[in-house]
């Protein structure tokens, strides 16, 4: 019984955290700081999608979330659609770089977006 009151508190504490996520990312005002997630298809880059809306809320900035744009594979596919899902909820502007040099993309962006803090995900970080 404590097991299920548990999960359903639980259940509705993310649901209003969704909600009041979704509405303080609504809020209109001007942004001197841009926070650009560059995120794979791997299940880890959603946890960095968090970080990064962390970061930006505290920041008071966009959050930005850029991937190359390439073939994936159909699991891939499944697991960048739902980390571009997440970022959506959170109200992330989502750039897919047409370029097959990651560098060069990143450099774009940086370049558009002036003030700007990156994320991405390093060599030891577990899926």
């Amino acid at each position: 019984m404590r097991e299920l009151a548990l999960r359903r508190t639980t259940e509705e504490v993310d649901a209003q955290l969704d909600e009041w996520m979704r509405e303080s990312g609504r809020e209109e005002r001007d942004v001197d700081e841009h926070v650009l997630v560059f995120i794979d298809a791997l299940p880890s880059a959603r946890r960095l999608v968090r970080r990064g809306w962390r970061l930006a809320q505290g920041l008071r900035g966009d959050l930005l979330i850029g991937y190359l744009k390439r073939d994936f594979s159909d699991d891939e596919q499944v697991e960048l659609a739902r980390t571009i899902e997440l970022a959506e909820d959170l109200n992330a502007r989502i750039l897919p770089l047409q370029t097959d040099d990651e560098l060069k993309g990143l450099q774009g962006v940086i370049e558009a977006e002036a003030s700007i803090t990156l994320c991405w995900r390093t060599a030891r970080a577990k899926d």
